[in-house]
Order: C-alpha cells, then structure tokens, then sequence
C-alpha cells in the first residue's frame, strides 16, 4: 500500500471541516484553514477596538501555526461616527465620549459578547468535533479583554489557552472580586493557561496598573504568565522577542499529531510474541 495515500487518507478521517458561516448566523468571521491543511486545532482571533477582522485573519496567517485553523470574528458593537471597524463592548456615548466603568453599559455589552463566543464555541464542540483543549484565544487590548472573560467566565469548559496582548478583564469584574464573579457567573474555568504580554511604554495602560491587573487574572487561573516588553506602547506584536514568547506558550498546549506514525498504527499489528 502507498504510506503516502494513506496518511492523506488518514488525515481526511481525522480533521475538524472549515467553518461554515451558515452554522454561526449570530455573528460575523473571517476564517482560513491551517496551512498544512490539517485543522487539529482552532485559533479564535478578537481584534481590537475600532479594528475588523480582516486585518486580524492576516496576522492569524502570517504566524502560520501548525495544524491549527484561524478565524477571526467581528466585534458586534458599532462605534458612533466610525462605520469602518467595531467594538466588544459599547466604549462611547453618542457624543462620541469614553464610557467609564461607571456606565452600566460596558457591562451590559460584555455580556452579550460572552454569550455570543460561548455559543460560537459551543458549534465548535458540537458541530465541528473540536475539544475545547484544541480551541485557543487570541486577542488584541479590548478584544483581550474578551478573550479572557469569555475563557473564564463564559465557556462550558477550559480551552487549551490565552493569549492577551494588552488586554485585561474589565475594572467592573475585578471589584466584583472572585467571590463575587463567581456567585454572580457560576462558570470559573480555573484551568485555563493565560499568557499576557504588556509594553513598558503603553500609553493607555502603566506598568503598575498592568500589574494590578494582573494579579487578578492570576488570582482566578492556574497556569499564568505576565510578560513586559521594554519600550513597547499599546500595539499589536511588534518585535522578535514578543513573537518567540508567545510560540513558547503556544508550543506546550497546542495539540500536534504524529500523522505517519499513526496512520501506521492503523496498518499494522504489533506482535510481543
């Protein structure tokens, strides 16, 4: 038998099919298939705010993960007097001002966000075959934010993993305290691996507040890690070192198979005697 027909034909057997849009008629996505054709796992993609996905998908694509598929979902909230990209949560009024944590709508629209990805990851699990171990988060300041409240706070099970790139949980969740999160939330995936990468020179959030920050995410999850990268402001990946820690993260919890070896276990018996 030709080994290299059957370890096609063994990858057909095994992979998660590409996302249908008309499986997900609650939300808008971008979505591509892993490179090498195999979609092991999933890498969910929360851009930031005023951003689309599109810009997002790219960067997906240029990290170029092994056996794993990219989709990039689109904010739901429009922004006032801006058409071209949207937000996680509502961040202006209609004067175009900054909400604070003061307005009750922040939260409001968190939440409505958070069932909206738990409900995308729920297809992923019951339509498409994914573990939520194979599922990974990927999200950029405010689309960090989502990132981590819906890994936390939001789906049924843990997923194999965060990464937040200047994105904490909201100043709201964080005076509910732990306790309080949880009574109010019931859902507390504590086992979620959460990385957090944070530049010393970011404008929109100081290295204290970060830590701050931190501490808490900390405080409700396992496995963390807070990484600073000197000089850096509030903006996307940008360098080397960044690029490396984050496939450092990314390298112990992404599932990757061994195809030949076990497309081979598939022909043959294996006799002790």
């Amino acid at each position: 038998m030709n080994m290299d027909i059957n370890v096609k034909e063994y990858i057909k057997s095994i992979n998660h099919d590409a996302l249908k849009s008309s499986d997900f008629n609650f939300c808008k996505f971008k979505y591509a298939d892993s490179k090498d054709k195999l979609n092991n796992n999933i890498l969910v993609l929360f851009h930031g705010l005023g951003d689309n996905p599109a810009n997002f998908l790219n960067f997906g694509k240029k990290i170029n993960l092994p056996q794993t598929a990219i989709v990039a979902i689109r904010a739901p909230f429009p922004i006032p007097y801006f058409d071209e990209g949207t937000a996680w949560y509502p961040s202006f009024d209609n004067y175009g001002e900054l909400l604070t944590s003061s307005s009750p709508y922040r939260m409001q629209g968190l939440l409505k966000t958070r069932e909206i990805i738990s409900k995308f990851v729920e297809v992923l699990v019951n339509k498409y075959g994914y573990n939520y171990r194979e599922i990974f988060f990927f999200g950029f300041s405010q689309g960090g934010t989502i990132a981590l409240d819906s890994a936390i706070f939001g789906v049924k099970g843990a997923i194999g993993g965060v990464i937040s790139i200047s994105g904490y949980l909201l100043e709201e969740e964080k005076k509910l305290g732990i306790k309080g999160c949880q009574e109010k939330w019931k859902i507390l995936n504590k086992s979620v691996p959460i990385f957090i990468t944070q530049g010393t020179s970011d404008e929109t959030i100081t290295v204290n507040e970060a830590k701050d920050n931190a501490q808490f995410i900390k405080s409700l999850c396992g496995e963390f890690n807070h990484k600073f990268i000197s000089g850096k402001g509030h903006t996307m990946v940008s360098s080397q070192v960044e690029t490396r820690s984050i496939m450092e993260f990314l390298s112990k919890f992404l599932r990757i198979r061994n195809l030949k070896l076990e497309s081979m276990s598939n022909l043959y018996e294996i006799s002790t005697k």
